[in-house]
């Protein structure tokens, strides 16, 4: 008797195996998560950094100026639509608390801490608002905190 076709056996070990690849190579192809995490960050950046540019407008220029007894969260609540932010990414993700700082250059390391359990670094004099975190971002280059 000549055999044309395959058995199911033989079907299932083939779909198994194929199975396997697609789980084990599915997650290098596609690094949708933390590019989800990333997009989302950028956009909370671009959310808090338009509200410190209005509340600037609005008070001639001068970016806020928080206070333990007034934090920046509190002072942005009308230019900001729901909670505050809290980064995706990074050392300190899910961390909304602010770090502020005065007098220094918010730039790249030089103004990350991550030994403050804090989320974000805000210079009250310049208005510049960046993540508290020097990892590097998905695309193997840029660090976090030069968004």
């Amino acid at each position: 008797m000549k055999k044309n076709a395959f058995t199911l056996i033989e079907m299932v070990v083939v779909i198994l195996i194929l199975g396997i690849m697609a789980a084990v190579a599915a997650p290098k192809m596609f690094n949708t998560a933390e590019t989800a995490a990333e997009n989302a960050t950028r956009s909370q950046l671009n959310i808090v950094r338009n509200a410190l540019e209005l509340y600037a407008a609005e008070h001639d220029g001068l970016y806020p100026a928080p206070t333990e007894s007034l934090p920046l969260e509190t002072m942005l609540t009308k230019y900001i639509n729901g909670a505050f932010p809290a980064p995706q990414v990074g050392a300190t993700k899910g961390s909304k608390d602010v770090l502020v700082v005065t007098g220094v250059a918010v730039d790249a390391s030089a103004s990350v801490d991550e030994n403050e359990a804090m989320g974000w670094v805000y210079n009250s004099d310049t208005g510049k608002f960046v993540i508290n975190s020097d990892d590097v971002s998905s695309d193997g280059v840029t660090t976090l905190n030069v968004w």
